[in-house]
C-alpha cells in the first residue's frame, strides 16, 4: 500500500481514493471508500486500454462472469462502470493483511495456520473453476487474511489484457506453462502455500510444508499438468467442502491490529499532492506503511533483530580502502594529464556528495570534473574500457573502472577491474575469481565483464568471463565479492552462470543478467533466491535497479519491465519495440537508470547501422557501426517524455536532483535541467 501520486484522481464515481494497492497489465488498484459502504478495492483500467473495443468487451465479460460467481472465499464484485471512458470495477476488500504482508512482516505462518489457509484457498479456486473461470494471478499478494478465514482477491480481471495480445504478469508462484488455466491455478495454490510455510518465493520452500500436506503439494507442482489434481480434488483431500478451522490466536491478533490501522487511515484526510520532483520522496518516506500496519501492536511470531525500527541508524565510517572524505573535502586529487578538446565520453557517474562527475572516455580514460565550474579536477587513469563505464562508490571519493591490461607482452589486452581512491591516490587491482594458474601468472586471466558496489560501499561485486579452467576442466566461479575494508576476495560463486551484467538490489542481494534469464542471488553465499524468465537483454548493461525500492528494471521482448522483487509482481511495462528489433540484429543495452526521487526512468541501447561496415581494412561483412537510441519515462504515469539526441546514450542523475548528465552523439558531456531537460552546459 503506497500513497496516491499527483496523477491519481481523488475520486472515481462514488468512491474516494485513499491509497494504491498495486497494479497489473490491465488495471491500477486503489483502496477506496464510499458512503455507507465497506472499504473496497477499485480496479481502474489503464489509460489507453479502455479505448480498445476488444479490451472493453473482454473486461465487461469478465465483470459479468464475476457477478455469477458467489463464494465466501473469493472477493466479490460490488459495483462497476462499463460506460465511463476509463472502465472500473469495485471489489470487496477485507481490511486484513495480504498473506505477503503478513509473512514479510512476521515470518512464515505458524504450522497450525496452514491447514485452514490451504482449505480456504482451495475452495475459492474450486468455486471459480466450477463457474468456468480461472484466477490467473494467484500468489501471496492476492490472498487476503480475515478474522474468519481467507479470501482470494483480483480473480481473473487481468485476463482482459490477453485480448490485446498482452501477456499476464508472471510471478515466481506461477506455473511454468503459463497462468491462465485451472491446472496453473493449482500450481499457484501449492507455491503460495509453500511461501506461507517458508517465506520463500516460488517453490523453494516445499521442505517447510507439514509432512501430512507435502505429498499433495508435490503433486500440485508436477510439471505435467495432467498429473496435477484439480481444485475440487484438493478440497476433498483436505476434508472439505467445509468451513476451515480457526486461526491460531497470534495470527488473529495481527489481523485485528491491521484492520484497526487501516480503518484509522481511512478516516484521515486525503494525502496532499506535490510536484513530480517531490512525489517519489513522499512515497519512499511512507514505504514502511505496510509494515507498520501489520506489525503495530500485534504479536510477532518470528524472531526480530532487537533493533528499534524508528531509531536513526548511526553514521558508519567509510570502509578501509575508501578514504573517509568526500570529493569536495579532499585535500588533493590526481592531477589531470593535459587539456581536453575532444572528450568522446561513453559513460558518466556522479560522486555521492554530488560535487564531482566522472566521465569515462575513449580518448582520455577516466576524467573527474567539477561540473558546476566546468573544469577537470582529476584523471585517475589514462585508459578505460569504452563499453563498461566507470562509476563512483556510494561513499567517499573512490571510482572503479575496467582498465585494459596487456598480459606478459603478448599484445593481448584484457579488461581488469581497478579501484582508484582519489584522496589517497591509491589504485588497487581486482582480478576477481581466478584459477591458481592465473594467480601464478601461468595463464591469461579471465576478463572482467561487470562490477557494482553494494549500496553501503562495504563490498564490491565483480563478474568475470565464463570459461572452463585448466584444472581438470572445471568451471570456475564467475562472481566474486570483494571486502572494501581490505580489498580481499571473500566470497566467490556462480560456477554455472555466464554473467553479462550484475547490480545490487541491496547489500544482501545481487541480480545477475545471464544469457536468457535474470537471477537474484544471496551476495554472500551465492544461493539462488529468485529467477525471472521473461528477460531478453541478451548482452551489455542488461539490468537496472530502482535505488532503495527492491525493484529491478529489465528488457522483455518489446517492453521494459519494472519488477518488484519483494512482492514478486510486475509494477509496469514501458514499450520499446525498436529495441526488440535492434536486439535481433546484434543490438545491445547500453544503460538503464532510474531516479526514484525525480520519478524518472531512462533506457538506452545501441543498434547497428545496416550496410555500413566498420572502418578499417580488416572489417568483415558482418561488422557494423552502431548508433544510439534512448527513451525516458515518468515512472508513476508511464508517460514517455520528450526525446531528442541528448538522451540517446546513458545518463546519470545527480544525487540531489540538481542536474542530469547526458552524452551527445559526439561524446560531449551535457548538463540538463531535470525538469525541462533544457541544455544548460557542456563539458569540457
Amino acid at each position: 500500500m503506497i500513497p496516491l501520486s499527483p496523477h491519481d484522481p481523488p475520486r472515481v464515481g462514488r468512491y474516494t481514493l485513499h491509497a494504491r494497492l498495486g497494479e497489473d497489465a490491465a488495471t491500477r488498484t486503489y483502496l477506496v471508500t464510499a458512503a455507507k459502504r465497506t472499504p473496497a478495492a477499485l480496479k481502474v483500467v489503464r489509460s489507453g486500454l479502455s479505448s480498445d473495443p476488444a479490451f472493453r468487451e473482454a473486461f465487461t465479460n469478465l465483470v459479468q462472469s464475476s457477478l455469477d460467481t458467489q463464494s465466501p472465499y473469493v472477493a466479490g464484485v460490488l459495483d462497476s462502470s462499463q460506460e465511463d471512458p476509463a472502465q472500473w470495477v469495485a471489489v470487496a476488500r477485507p481490511t486484513g493483511p495480504t498473506l505477503a504482508e503478513c509473512v514479510r512482516a512476521h515470518g512464515p505462518l505458524p504450522t497450525a495456520a496452514l491447514p485452514p489457509l490451504a482449505l480456504a484457498m482451495a475452495q475459492g479456486l474450486a468455486g471459480l473453476h466450477a463457474a468456468s473461470r480461472v484466477h490467473g494471478s494467484l500468489g501471496p499478494d492476492e490472498v487476503l487474511l480475515t478474522e474468519h478465514g481467507t479470501v482470494l482477491a483480483d480473480a481473473g480481471f487481468e485476463q482482459a489484457a490477453v485480448a490485446l495480445g498482452r501477456r499476464p504478469v508472471r510471478t515466481a508462484h506461477n506455473a511454468p506453462e503459463g497462468n491462465l488455466s485451472p491446472a496453473a491455478d493449482v500450481f499457484a495454490w501449492a507455491a503460495t502455500l509453500c511461501f506461507a510455510a517458508s517465506g520463500i518465493d516460488g517453490t523453494g520452500g516445499t521442505h517447510r510444508v507439514p509432512m501430512q500436506m507435502r505429498g499433495l503439494v508435490d503433486a500440485c507442482l508436477e510439471e505435467n499438468t495432467e498429473l496435477r489434481p484439480t481444485s475440487a480434488d484438493i478440497v476433498r483431500i483436505l476434508g472439505g467442502p467445509t468451513a476451515p478451522g480457526d486461526w491460531p490466536s497470534e495470527v488473529t491478533d495481527v489481523i485485528r491490529n491491521h484492520g484497526r490501522a487501516v480503518q484509522a487511515r481511512l478516516t484521515e484526510h486525503d494525502p496532499g499532492r506535490g510536484t513530480r520532483r517531490r512525489r517519489r520522496t513522499v512515497v519512499l518516506a511512507a514505504s514502511g506503511l505496510t509494515l507498520a500496519l501489520v506489525a503495530g501492536g500485534g504479536t510477532v511470531w518470528a524472531l526480530g533483530n532487537g533493533s528499534d525500527p524508528g531509531a536513526e541508524e548511526p553514521e558508519q565510517a567509510a570502509p578501509g580502502m575508501i578514504s573517509d572524505s568526500a570529493c569536495a573535502d579532499a585535500d588533493s586529487l590526481p592531477e589531470p594529464g593535459g587539456a581536453i578538446d575532444d572528450l568522446d565520453a561513453t559513460g558518466v557517474s556522479f560522486s555521492p556528495d554530488g560535487t564531482a562527475l566522472l566521465a569515462t572516455s575513449h580518448n582520455h580514460g577516466l576524467t573527474v570534473w567539477d561540473w558546476e565550474e566546468g573544469v577537470e579536477i582529476a584523471r585517475p587513469a589514462d585508459g578505460a574500457h569504452p563499453d563498461r563505464p566507470g562509476a563512483f562508490a556510494p561513499v567517499g571519493c573512490m571510482v572503479a573502472a575496467m582498465d585494459p591490461v596487456e598480459f606478459q607482452d603478448s599484445g593481448y589486452e584484457y579488461p581488469v577491474l581497478n579501484t582508484h581512491d582519489l584522496p589517497s591516490s591509491e589504485t588497487t587491482e581486482h582480478l576477481g575469481p581466478q584459477s591458481q594458474r592465473v594467480l601464478d601468472e601461468l595463464e591469461t586471466p579471465r576478463q572482467a565483464v561487470a562490477f557494482d558496489f553494494a549500496p553501503s560501499g562495504r563490498h564490491l561485486a565483480i563478474a568475470v568471463g565464463f570459461e572452463g579452467g585448466a584444472e581438470q576442466g572445471a568451471r570456475q566461479p564467475t562472481v566474486g565479492i570483494i571486502d572494501m575494508d581490505d580489498g580481499e576476495l571473500v566470497h566467490e560463486w556462480g560456477n554455472e552462470v555466464h554473467v553479462w551484467d550484475l547490480a545490487h538490489v541491496d547489500d544482501e542481494r545481487i541480480v545477475v543478467a545471464t544469457t536468457d534469464v535474470l537471477q537474484v542471488h544471496d551476495a554472500e553465499t551465492g544461493e539462488l533466491l529468485q529467477t525471472i524468465r521473461d528477460y531478453s537483454g541478451y548482452s551489455g548493461n542488461g539490468v537496472g535497479v530502482v535505488p532503495g525500492a527492491g525493484e529491478v528494471v529489465y528488457p522483455s521482448n518489446e517492453d521494459l519491465v519494472r519488477w518488484d522483487l519483494d512482492e514478486g509482481t510486475e509494477l509496469d511495462r514501458y514499450p520499446v519495440p525498436e529495441f526488440a528489433e535492434a536486439a535481433d540484429d546484434r543490438g545491445y543495452v547500453t544503460g538503464i537508470e532510474a531516479d526514484p526521487e525525480l520519478g524518472l526512468l531512462h533506457f538506452s541501447w545501441a543498434e547497428p547501422q545496416p550496410g555500413e561496415p566498420t572502418v578499417g581494412e580488416e572489417a568483415t561483412g558482418t561488422d557494423r557501426q552502431f548508433h544510439n537510441e534512448g527513451r525516458l519515462w515518468d515512472m508513476e504515469t508511464g508517460e514517455e517524455l520528450a526525446q531528442d539526441e541528448e538522451l540517446t546514450r546513458p545518463v546519470a542523475f545527480h544525487p540531489e536532483g540538481e542536474v542530469v548528465a547526458a552524452l551527445s552523439p559526439e561524446g560531449d558531456v551535457l548538463l540538463l535541467d531535470p525538469e525541462s531537460f533544457a541544455h544548460d552546459a557542456t563539458l569540457p
